[in-house]
C-alpha cells in the first residue's frame, strides 16, 4: 500500500517479502508457545487435541447445541446469520455508530485530499479482514460467541475512523466557527463521557452487556445464548445469609460459580439426585436450551415461585428455589414403566387440615388413569380408602404431557398428622380400577 501511494517509494521485492513474512510467522509460532503451557511440556499431545477438535466438534453438528433466535438448535449450523447476530449485540453504541459511518464514508466519499483519505486503504483492509474471519469462523458447525473476540479490536479501530469522518461531517455543518483543537478535544470529551456512561452501569458483570440500541439484556435473552456464570457468585452471597449455610445441601449445575457457599453442591441433573437438595437453582443458559436436566423438570420449577432472583443488567440470570420435595422418593425404585415415575411429596396445610403434594413424572399415564393416595394408621397398621389426587393449579394441562414433572393434591378429611397416621401409599388407578403400587417405604 506504500508503494502504491507513493511511486517514488522503493517497491518490495518478493525476496524481501519472503523474509517479512517469515518474521511474521516465527514471531507468531513463539507466541503461540510461550501463551500456551500445554506446548512446554508435551506439543505432540497439544496439536493432537488441536486436530481431533477441528476434525470432531468443530465441524460435526451433533456437537452443537445452540440457542438462536429464540429457540434451541440442536445439530443444525445456522451459517453466517449466527455471527452476524453475536456482532450486532456484541457492539456498543458508538462502536455500531462509527462502523456504519465507516462504510457510508467508503462509499460516498470521494475526497481524495482529505486526511482520512490516505487511510482508506488501511481501512479497506482492516474490513477485509473482518469479513473473511467472520466467514471463515461461519464454515464450522460448532459456533460459540465468544470465538468472534479477535475481530473487535480490528472492528474499534475502523469505527474510530468512521466517528472521526462523522465528527467532521457534523462539525462543518453546525460548528464551523470553532477552533479545531477545542472542536477536537470536545468531541473526544463528548465520546468519553457516552462510552463510560453506557458501559459503568454493568460493573463488575461487563459480560451481560448487551448494544442497548438493539434493546439491550431483555431483548438478547431472548435472541443469543447469555450467562457464563456471572451471577452466580450473588446465589452464593444470598444462600450464605441463611442460618447454618455450611449445613445446606444446593444443586445446580453451576456450582463452581458459587465463590464463596461453604455448604454442599450437587448436580442438577437426571439422576434425581437434586430431590435431597434444600435449594435448587437454575441458571439463564438452562431456561434459555430448555434441556438441562430435561424440559419437564425445567418447566415444573417454572411453575414454583422462586425464593431469589438474580438480575444483571435487567436479564434474570439465577433463579432460587426452596426445594419443593419434603420427603423425596428414590425414582430409580419408585417407577411403574411406562405410567409414571414418583418422587416424593409434601404436607400442605390447608385451615385445620393436611393436604399431601405429590410430585410425580409422567412417563405414559393416560387420561383415564390417575395417582392415588392412602394413609396408614399409626397404632393398627389398618389402611384407610385410596383418594385420587387432583393436578394442582397450573399444572391442569402439563399432567398430561408425556416426560412433563408435575404436582397433585391428594385431599383427604382424614389426613391431620395429630391423628396417627403412620404412613402413607401411593399407586396408580388404572382404568379398569385397579390400584398398582409404587414402591416409596420411607413414605410417611
Amino acid at each position: 500500500f506504500r508503494a502504491r501511494r507513493d511511486p517514488a517509494a522503493d517497491n518490495p521485492t518478493a525476496f524481501r517479502f519472503f523474509v517479512s513474512f517469515v518474521t511474521w510467522g516465527l514471531i507468531a509460532t513463539a507466541t503461540f508457545v510461550l501463551l500456551w503451557p500445554a506446548m512446554w511440556t508435551d506439543p505432540q499431545v497439544a496439536f493432537r487435541l488441536i486436530a481431533d477438535y477441528a476434525s470432531t466438534h468443530a465441524t460435526d453438528p451433533e456437537f452443537q447445541e445452540l440457542f438462536f433466535l429464540g429457540r434451541t438448535v440442536v445439530g443444525r449450523d445456522p451459517g453466517f446469520l449466527f455471527y452476524l447476530v453475536v456482532f450486532l449485540w456484541r457492539m456498543t453504541p458508538l462502536t455500531l455508530i462509527g462502523f456504519v459511518s465507516a462504510l457510508v464514508w467508503l462509499a460516498r466519499n470521494r475526497q481524495k485530499d482529505s486526511p482520512l483519505w490516505s487511510k482508506r486503504a488501511e481501512v479497506l483492509t482492516l474490513l477485509a479482514f473482518i469479513i473473511l474471519y467472520v466467514a471463515g469462523m461461519s464454515l464450522g458447525a460448532h459456533k460459540r460467541t465468544r470465538y468472534l473476540l479477535p475481530i473487535f479490536p480490528v472492528l474499534d479501530i475502523v469505527a474510530a475512523v468512521g466517528l472521526v469522518w462523522l465528527g467532521q461531517v457534523l462539525a462543518r455543518r453546525w460548528l464551523a466557527d470553532w477552533p479545531a483543537r477545542r472542536l477536537a478535544g470536545a468531541g473526544l470529551g463528548a465520546l468519553l463521557v457516552v462510552q463510560i456512561g453506557v458501559v459503568i452501569p454493568h460493573h463488575p458483570y461487563y459480560y451481560d452487556f448487551y448494544n442497548p440500541l438493539l434493546g439491550g439484556g431483555p431483548v438478547a435473552a431472548k435472541i443469543i445464548r447469555v450467562g457464563w456464570g456471572e451471577g452466580m457468585d450473588q446465589v452464593a452471597d444470598y444462600l450464605e445469609t441463611h442460618s447454618n449455610p455450611d449445613e445446606l445441601t444446593v444443586a445446580t449445575r453451576f456450582g463452581k460459580y458459587m465463590v464463596g457457599f461453604e455448604g454442599k453442591r450437587i448436580l442438577l441433573d437426571t439422576t434425581w439426585q437434586w430431590l435431597s437438595a434444600d435449594y435448587v437453582v437454575f441458571y439463564i443458559q438452562q431456561v434459555q436450551k430448555m434441556l438441562e436436566p430435561s424440559p419437564g423438570i425445567i418447566r415444573y420449577f417454572q411453575r414454583q415461585t422462586p425464593e431469589h432472583v438474580v438480575r444483571l443488567g435487567g436479564i434474570d440470570y439465577a433463579w432460587v428455589y426452596v426445594s419443593p420435595v419434603q420427603y423425596p422418593a428414590d425414582p430409580r425404585l419408585s417407577h411403574i414403566a411406562e405410567k409414571a415415575t414418583l418422587l416424593g411429596y409434601s404436607w400442605q396445610q390447608d385451615g385445620d387440615q393436611m393436604r399431601v403434594k405429590v410430585a410425580w413424572q409422567n412417563d405414559g399415564l393416560t387420561a383415564d388413569e390417575a395417582i392415588a393416595m392412602r394413609p396408614i394408621s399409626g397404632e393398627s397398621l389398618g389402611k384407610g380408602e385410596w383418594q385420587l389426587c387432583q393436578p394442582a393449579p397450573g399444572s391442569e394441562t402439563a399432567v398430561r404431557e408425556v416426560g412433563e414433572v408435575v404436582e397433585s393434591i391428594c385431599p383427604s378429611p382424614l389426613l391431620n398428622k395429630t391423628n396417627g397416621i403412620g404412613g402413607l401409599e401411593f399407586a396408580i388407578q388404572e382404568a379398569s380400577g385397579r390400584f398398582t403400587h409404587f414402591y416409596f417405604p420411607l413414605a410417611r
